[in-house]
């Protein structure tokens, strides 16, 4: 499970309930938390205190001539697109940091392979 976190402080507190919450329902499986280099060590550090992976994602920029239409909001955003570059893992289950998980969902992780799943 891998969510993309951000410099933003509410942001690292939603992701530590997201952990908490995995736990409480008895997850089996890890949580791995993508952040920018952009994110504070101290951030990194109440992560890691919470029993997250933390893996360094490279942010994906818009092409120079694109900038006037992208604001920093996008550059996080389209850097989720990396998330399938984590080679040591075959299969994932995106969740946003500020997700809230009431029941286990590791049945997700016994779906199909070489299909992408998605709930809009």
């Amino acid at each position: 499970m891998a969510p993309n976190a951000t410099r933003n402080e509410d942001y690292v507190k939603a992701v530590v309930g997201l952990a908490k919450g995995l736990r409480k329902v008895k997850s089996k499986y890890p949580l791995v938390v993508a952040v920018l280099s952009v994110v504070p060590e101290d951030h990194h550090k109440i992560l890691l205190a919470q029993r997250c992976i933390v893996k360094e994602n490279k942010p994906v920029y818009p092409l120079e001539n694109q900038t006037q239409f992208v604001m920093a909001y996008y550059v996080v955003n389209y850097s989720k697109l990396r998330l399938g570059k984590f080679a040591k893992y075959y299969k994932m289950i995106y969740l946003d940091g500020d997700i809230q998980v009431l029941d286990n969902i590791d049945h997700l992780f016994i779906m199909e392979n070489g299909y992408f799943y998605a709930v809009i």
